[in-house]
């Protein structure tokens, strides 16, 4: 009679642990560890696991496994749920009941064809489903013995399902906690993205604006050179950076700005049409986005002729200037660190910057061709005076 109340007594400290344990631990495997240790304080516990069930894709999670004899899975890795006539474990979360059973039934549930389930056939083996409130299986708490001096009788079934009862109401409530710190962390991030765009988009608007402000101004074409390499600086690591004109007249491109971390100078200042990634650029009409084998697969499809300068290159972009289909130049943005790789929406972004300089260029093309007609016909009226 003594032995029975202490046992009791373990038993109601155990159910009060289970609930600080469910309010104090935030991690579900620390918590069924703790339930494990109180729960060899009231019985053989020497091989025990739980099984989390995921209704929406079929799988189960071993979150805790504890065995003398089976290899420990993977608690992070998610396995289809087998049937309940293939496992005992999927058997007690499929039809939320408990099953205790002895290594004859086990075997007999096999049907001559080994035993039941994947695991070693246990001596005495008991399993709970783990419930939420509306009755739904968050999956299995399993105990088993491999030795005849170790079986469950039926007060230990009965405590058993006892705390397999206060579990569910502790993982349930975890359960929810970790899905609504999980909710708080997606709203945080889709909100931190949210004003990253934004963020991008207001640094997009003002490098246009200062395109816009560049074509207006009467600045030397070195000097607008330098603002757009830094104005397409502060939109992407640019390093590395060239502007290639376009000369209709003499089918030649010329290299008026270039900054490379190899090379001091450009290799050509001047060149003919067809040489070179900037004339596949200006050819294609398209922003072009390459690493390394691409663009040796380029040179070796003979689709650049002549490629100049270093090809040793980790990332490379090339942007057209165009403005209705009339070609002004390229834009040419590379990488020699594998650390700095260019992505298609960085493409995206520089063909966009890329456009609007083609028709700035437009614009300070037409007021120098309107000076210059201004000036000649000063240069008559003076002249007819004279």
């Amino acid at each position: 009679m003594e032995s029975r109340l202490k046992r009791l007594e373990a038993v109601q400290a155990m159910v009060l642990e289970i609930g600080q344990l469910s309010t104090s631990c935030v991690d579900i495997t620390e918590f069924i560890r703790a339930v494990h240790r109180a729960l060899g304080r009231i019985m053989y516990a020497a091989n025990f696991y739980v099984a989390l069930s995921d209704r929406e894709d079929g799988t189960v999670r071993f979150v805790y496994f504890v065995d003398e004899r089976d290899e420990i899975p993977d608690p992070t890795e998610k396995v289809t749920l087998a049937s309940p006539e293939q496992s005992p474990t999927a058997w007690v979360i499929m039809n939320r009941r408990n099953m205790v059973m002895t290594a004859d039934e086990n075997n007999a549930r096999g049907n001559g064809e080994g035993s039941w389930g994947n695991g070693s056939v246990s001596e005495h083996w008991m399993g709970c489903p783990l419930l939420d409130q509306q009755q739904q299986a968050l999956g299995a708490i399993v105990i088993q013995s491999y030795t005849s001096e170790h079986t469950y009788s039926d007060e230990d079934q009965a405590l058993f399902a006892l705390i397999a009862n206060h579990v569910s109401n502790a993982l349930q409530g975890m359960q929810s906690m970790d899905r609504l710190e999980r909710a708080v962390q997606e709203r945080t991030a889709l909100l931190a993205h949210e004003v990253s765009e934004r963020r991008r988009a207001e640094s997009v608007q003002h490098a246009l604006y200062e395109i816009a402000n560049l074509s207006a101004s009467a600045v030397a074409s070195d000097k607008l050179s330098a603002s757009l390499h830094r104005i397409i600086g502060d939109l992407m690591v640019a390093d590395n950076f060239l502007i290639a004109l376009y000369h209709a007249g003499t089918k030649e491109i010329s290299i008026p700005y270039f900054v490379d971390q190899k090379h001091a100078e450009a290799p050509v200042a001047r060149f003919r049409y067809g040489v070179g990634m900037s004339s596949y650029v200006l050819a294609t009409k398209q922003a072009s986005l390459h690493d390394g084998a691409s663009f040796a697969r380029l040179v070796a499809d003979g689709l650049v002729d002549e490629p100049l300068g270093c090809t040793d290159i980790a990332s490379w972009m090339g942007a057209p200037m165009l403005v209705h289909d009339e070609p002004y130049g390229v834009i040419i943005v590379q990488s020699y660190d594998p650390a700095i790789v260019y992505t298609a929406a960085d493409l995206e972004l520089l063909a966009f910057v890329a456009s609007h300089v083609a028709v700035a260029l437009a614009r300070m093309k037409a007021d120098e061709a309107i000076r210059k007609t201004k000036e000649r016909l000063e240069e008559q009226n003076a002249a007819l005076n004279s």
